[in-house]
Order: C-alpha cells, then structure tokens, then sequence
C-alpha cells in the first residue's frame, strides 16, 4: 500500500508539480491551497506525511505545523520554502526545507528527519 501524502501551498502551479512528482514515485497525493482545508482532511482521514509551504496568506506553516500538532497529528510534517531556513521554536532549532525542484529531490525530502 502506497503512503498518502497531503500537500498545502497556495501557489498551485506548485500543488500540480508536486502531485506529479509524488504520485511518479508511486504515493497517493491530496492538494490543498489552503491550510483551513488541510486540518479539516486530516480531521477527516489523516495522512502519513503532510508537506506544506511556509508562507501562505492565511496561515504560515510554522503555525499550520503548531495547529497539527495541536490536534495530535502523527504523521511526518515537513514544512518547506523557497530557500531553506532555520528558526526557533520555543527553545529549540525548527528546519524549514527548501522546496525541492524535482522528483529526486522531493523522495529526499521524505527521507529526511521531521522536526
């Protein structure tokens, strides 16, 4: 059985692109451009990971990241932008990944370490 991915940017030129990536390495995709959508599916049926952008107009991933958790989502988040970057949170480092611009990258991604 396939992972089932969520994806959340506004941009959706980026949401095509990114369905395409992902569901050419065989996951099952579901786009959102918006984040108020987003945590209503995974209310509904959660996913394995959740990607999703760093800045969007209603809610900034940083604080999309805290609403998932805050509802006790277990899944991998991996928040991403267009240039990679460190922030705090609370007293620790949160990585924010730098969007990746193929399907390669996007598989690396996956692999790598949620916060």
């Amino acid at each position: 059985m396939s992972k089932r991915i969520y994806l959340c940017d506004d941009d959706t030129h980026t949401l095509e692109i990114f369905k395409r990536f992902l569901t050419s390495l065989g996951y099952q995709v579901k786009t959102f451009n918006s984040p108020g959508a987003l945590i209503e599916a995974v209310y509904k049926l959660p996913p394995d990971t959740c990607l999703i952008d760093s800045r969007m107009p209603a809610l900034d991933g940083l604080n999309l990241y805290k609403c998932l958790k805050a509802i006790e989502f277990k899944g991998a988040i991996h928040v991403m932008s267009a240039h990679g970057e460190i922030v705090e949170l609370n007293t620790s480092k949160f990585y924010i990944r730098a969007k990746p611009h193929n399907a390669e990258g996007l598989q690396k991604l996956l692999e790598m370490p949620c916060n």
